[in-house]
């Protein structure tokens, strides 16, 4: 609705969009059963669309991980039922949808979804983010070849029936299980969000260890705050001495958090805005949250020995511009890409750019692979003495 209060053009007399602006090339199926009404109501509210059929796809009409959020939200608060992100991606309907609540016995989602699971090239794995949801990676198949095979493995602990993890090395451990079942032997291809970048490279020193070939790890901005990630700033992190200026830095953090609104000064935002969910779901994320968090501020690498793509936006590259040991405390070889100015904007307005240098630098490392050659970049950096 406009300010006037008048409907927005193209929109009903109650404000939503109707259904034939969206090219669907079908009629609207309707419901069948009450579950089907019911879910169907839910998603003409959150979606803002009038006359929807049950066969309609949640993604054609544009939805989203953080609309995915509130549907879900929706949902667990009318039927009770706390369902992962990633459901949307087998049940993108109202109809398939309404098969998996009215299940009697609802299947436990394997942690391993597949975005798509057909392809001739060798699939790309990413590992979650601080939240636990995957639904996002589905953003990124715009940009890879239709033949690329994607997966992505979600938080234990989304579906409520496992304890979320709390260190990298037992999620890689575990994650690896997970990928072996789907690829046995490598040239393995890794990436993570965010958090998840550390998961992917704890992934591949598992792999390597066992003698496989890790051909790339993607690091979709990971963290670069002396609070967070201290081993990229300080060769003995918990020092005595060292430990102090963290606590001072980490101090003064919360301060300029707390006061900034006060004088004026808004910091570059670090993390994604997310959708009231349903108090089940919430639960479950801020113990992922916990979990990750824990896992993060014990975390302390072993150098990777292989090489590794960062994908980092400005503002995380300025933050650790000149630090030593930087990167070539996690791994041995590095380049960066630098594909947005800050965290939020990554999977935001600059999530093109984002896309098109995945898919590139992927490309680039399948084909190396593939030839026998080494994938180490001419522009990567050695490892600092």
């Amino acid at each position: 609705m406009g300010s006037n209060g008048s409907a927005a053009p193209g929109a009903s007399a109650e404000g939503k969009r109707p259904r034939a602006q969206f090219d669907l090339g079908t009629e609207p199926a309707p419901a069948a059963t009450d579950c089907e009404q019911r879910l169907l109501a839910i998603w003409e509210d959150v979606l803002d669309i009038e006359g929807l059929g049950v066969e309609d796809d949640f993604f054609e009409l544009g939805g989203d991980s953080l609309t995915g959020l509130t549907l879900f939200g929706e949902i667990e608060q009318q039927f009770g039922e706390a369902l992962p992100l990633s459901t949307l991606i087998d049940c993108p309907t109202v109809r398939l949808l309404a098969k998996q609540l009215d299940r009697p016995a609802p299947q436990v989602q394997h942690p391993l979804v597949a975005i798509r699971g057909e392809g001739r090239r060798p699939p790309l794995f990413f590992a979650h983010t601080i939240l636990g949801d995957v639904l996002f990676v589905r953003e990124f198949l715009a940009y890879f070849p239709a033949d690329q095979p994607l997966y992505a493995i979600e938080a234990r602990g989304l579906d409520g029936e496992d304890e979320p993890h709390t260190s990298f090395a037992e999620m890689a451990a575990d994650f690896v299980q997970l990928i072996r079942r789907v690829q046995p032997r490598g040239p393995y291809f890794l990436a993570g969000l965010c958090d998840g970048s550390l998961t992917a490279v704890e992934i591949g020193r598992i792999l390597r260890a066992a003698g496989e070939e890790v051909a790339f790890i993607g690091l979709i901005d990971p963290r670069t705050s002396p609070v967070e990630a201290p081993w990229l700033y300080w060769h003995r992190p918990d020092a005595p001495l060292t430990r102090l200026l963290r606590w001072t830095i980490r101090r003064g953090r919360h301060a300029r958090r707390r006061l900034g609104p006060l004088i004026g000064w808004h910091p570059i935002e670090e993390t994604v805005e997310r959708p009231v969910a349903g108090a089940k779901m919430k639960r479950r994320h801020a113990a992922i949250r916990a979990g990750m968090t824990s896992a993060l501020e014990a975390y302390r690498p072993e150098p990777y020995g292989g090489s590794i793509t960062i994908f980092a936006s400005a503002h995380r590259v300025r933050q650790l511009s000149g630090r030593k040991p930087g990167w070539s405390s996690l791994a041995a070889r590095w380049e960066t890409h630098v594909v947005a100015e800050g965290h939020v904007q990554a999977f935001d307005t600059d999530l093109p750019r984002l896309g098109a240098s995945l898919a590139e630098a992927l490309a680039k490392a399948q084909a190396a692979s593939a030839e026998g050659l080494s994938t180490q970049p001419s522009s990567i950096r050695p490892q600092a003495a």
